[in-house]
């Protein structure tokens, strides 16, 4: 039973991350829980690490994303704001677990990750590869680079049954 009780509350942050993601995106028609649970009887979505693949699957399955109301150039915003937010999301992780955010300073999360994302790390995994030039260059610090290039890669994204 217990076991049960960690499935349900990861499915509740799941949906109430990707609600979060869809209403910053500009999307709010798509963030309902009764919309969200339409994305994953038909998708599987249930994480904003599902959300970024929406482009990709969206190009492959059209007839499920119109019968959902979701356009291509909407699929390719939605997506854009997942990889940022995985992106962020690995940075805060860097900050917490490494204490590599060493000085106070304005920068958020946020703004560095579509600082990387703009630069062509579209994946947290991609961060592990940036040149330590280019990592000072977009805004990080020393310590987060060396972070960064020593963090092993974050585990794969779950498996969504085929549909």
């Amino acid at each position: 039973a217990q076991g049960c009780g960690a499935f349900q509350a990861r499915e509740v942050d799941g949906i109430d991350d990707m609600s979060e993601l869809l209403t910053a995106a500009g999307f709010p028609q798509f963030a309902s829980p009764t919309f969200i649970g339409q994305l994953y009887d038909t998708l599987g979505y249930s994480t904003v690490a599902d959300l970024a693949l929406i482009y990709e699957d969206a190009l492959g399955s059209s007839d499920d994303f119109q019968e959902l109301g979701i356009r291509q150039e909407d699929a390719a915003t939605i997506q854009r704001a997942a990889k940022v937010e995985l992106v962020a999301r690995r940075i805060e992780k860097l900050w917490l677990d490494d204490g590599a955010k060493t000085v106070p300073d304005d920068r958020t999360a946020d703004n560095l990750a579509k600082q990387l994302y703009a630069a062509g790390y579209e994946e947290p995994e991609s961060l592990r590869w940036i040149e330590r030039k280019e990592a000072l260059q977009l805004g990080l610090t020393e310590s987060e680079w060396r972070s960064l290039t020593r963090l092993p890669p974050p585990p794969p994204p779950r498996e969504r049954d085929e549909l």
